[in-house]
């Protein structure tokens, strides 16, 4: 005979079973409701990367691969970027193979935000009233003789192909020495202490080319830096470095000013213009990736208003 206890448990289980039927059952309606590309495609717009990621997450319909090899939320993502992205941005984020549309969908977000600098790397360099988009050497410890000074590093957004302008803002440069320009992509350098940094330097050129990847391309400028003081152009291979008049410099001397960069990948040029002004082709053989970057060491003086303003400009027609 069946005892009371065991009809008890009996019955536990099957109101278990029965609810655990009706979440299932729940969540398939959602998954229902959701699989749909009409529906995600007109809350995209709201979403970012993080959160479509996050959307996928919470139903295993929507990350699961459909018949076309992608999930829902990569069709999604597909689609936003088909819809929205411009012919300039377009050939300025071409897709890797094997790239996630997910993944090109978050470097077009960055491509359309505003620049900041997310590796500050050495000692005598901080933010200026924490806008990560403008950095000022903070200490005058610079060593003239090792010639080293701090850098800092826009390495969250990196450019792969087409054109691409940026201007670094600079004041104080009678009191500090700045170069400008473009560096391949490095990751975790802000991480490891260093309490002094360059490009430029020779002592960093073997761990740096420790960093390659395939999409460096075969080009053998891996940095190219613009002279604030002189204008001459100081780049390298990250063997031995290279300091370099070119036709058509022209520096700055000690007053400041706006250096603006136009790295046209297609060319394969780096082009600089001085408060507006086109000066010329600076440096050419340029492909693969490459990010913006500053190198800045205070001279002498306390360090008040040091300062370098990285920020995204519009393709100069001229």
């Amino acid at each position: 005979s069946i005892t009371k206890s065991q009809l008890q448990a009996a019955g536990n289980k099957i109101m278990v079973r029965t609810r655990n039927s009706a979440k299932r059952l729940k969540s398939a309606v959602v998954d229902k409701t959701l699989f749909n590309n009409d529906i995600l495609l007109s809350i995209a717009p709201f979403l970012d990367c993080n959160e479509l990621v996050n959307l996928a997450l919470t139903s295993r319909r929507l990350g699961s691969k459909l018949d076309h090899d992608r999930s829902l939320v990569e069709e999604v993502a597909r689609q936003m970027i088909s819809k929205s992205q411009t012919e300039e941005e377009r050939d300025a984020l071409p897709r890797y193979g094997g790239e996630s549309w997910i993944a090109l969908l978050h470097e077009l977000e960055l491509l359309r935000s505003p620049l900041t600098f997310d590796q500050l790397i050495g000692d005598g360099i901080e933010y200026v009233n924490g806008d990560r988009s403008c950095i000022t050497s903070s200490t005058d410890d610079f060593d003239m003789a090792t010639g080293i000074p701090n850098t800092a590093v826009c390495s969250n957004h990196i450019m792969r192909k087409g054109k691409h302008y940026a201007t670094f803002t600079i004041t104080g440069s009678d009191q500090c020495a700045y170069f400008s320009g473009v560096t391949r992509p490095i990751q975790g350098w802000d991480k490891k202490g260093l309490s002094q940094f360059s490009f430029l330097h020779s002592s960093f050129c073997a761990p740096l080319h420790e960093e390659r990847t395939s999409r460096w391309g075969k080009s053998c400028v891996n940095f190219c830096m613009y002279a604030h003081f002189q204008g001459y152009c100081s780049w390298g291979d990250w063997q031995t470095p290279r300091h370099e008049d070119w036709s058509l410099m022209e520096g700055f001397g000690i007053v400041g000013g706006e250096v603006g960069m136009l790295l046209d990948l297609d060319e394969g040029t780096l082009t600089v213009y001085k408060d507006g002004r086109r000066l010329g082709v600076m440096k050419d053989g340029l492909s693969g990736e490459y990010c913006w970057a500053t190198t800045s060491a205070l001279l002498y003086g306390d360090g008040d208003e040091q300062n370098v303003r990285l920020e995204r400009g519009c393709i100069p027609t001229s």
